[in-house]
């Protein structure tokens, strides 16, 4: 019976906000054998702030800078970092929106977000001090985003690097005509109401305990 209620313990949800996250982050990164320092960089007018990792910044090779993907953070680094940082500058960190960086509050037109990151990213890249050429990795929605950034400010790179990226092309013309239109009308009604939430907004419902 002991064991029983122990594991039900286990799956039930446990309180959660900024403290919490940081411990967490705190003892993936001392799995590393490499030495990392994390800072806040101030954005947009010191109002919002993304939290930022580095290491080996002495080195004289390329640097390479890590975008993280949806729902993400620098923590999904930690398999990577250590061979990364090896024979060069290494920084990566948390998307505006996720984890440890602010909450800024984004356009609902898509042409003006991708906008808005691209430009946090750019002045992440400039308070930061990283005034060279450089390698951007970036996976999936960073991926995306890689590819935005490189686009507008491709003076900077030196090479990109997709690793599953997002990508969406244009609405096709005949689109009236496609496969999608075989898909029930009331589902389709429910697919374009559900694109008014985010795709974590399910995960706060279910967390009642966590920070809103």
């Amino acid at each position: 019976r002991f064991r029983t209620i122990e594991t039900l313990k286990r799956l039930s949800w446990k309180n959660s906000g900024p403290e919490q996250l940081a411990r967490a982050e705190m003892k993936i990164f001392e799995t590393l054998k490499s030495q990392f320092q994390g800072r806040y960089i101030p954005i947009v007018n010191n109002t919002q702030k993304i939290w930022s990792i580095c290491a080996n910044l002495t080195s004289a090779n390329i640097p390479v800078v890590l975008i993280h993907g949806f729902g993400g953070g620098v923590g999904l680094w930690s398999l990577n970092l250590d061979q990364l940082c090896l024979d060069r500058p290494v920084y990566a960190f948390d998307l505006p929106g996720f984890a440890h960086s602010s909450r800024p509050v984004f356009s609902r037109d898509p042409i003006e977000a991708e906008q808005q990151f691209v430009e946090m990213i750019e002045e992440w890249r400039i308070n930061i001090g990283l005034n060279e050429p450089f390698i951007i990795l970036g996976h999936s929605f960073g991926g995306f985003l890689t590819a935005a950034y490189a686009i507008r400010y491709p003076q900077y790179i030196v090479q990109i690097i997709l690793v599953d990226p997002w990508g969406f092309g244009h609405k096709p013309d005949n689109w009236q005509t496609s496969p999608m239109q075989r898909i029930p009308p009331w589902l389709r009604s429910f697919s374009s109401v559900m694109m008014k939430f985010s795709p974590l907004a399910g995960l706060r419902v279910a967390g009642p305990f966590g920070k809103r």
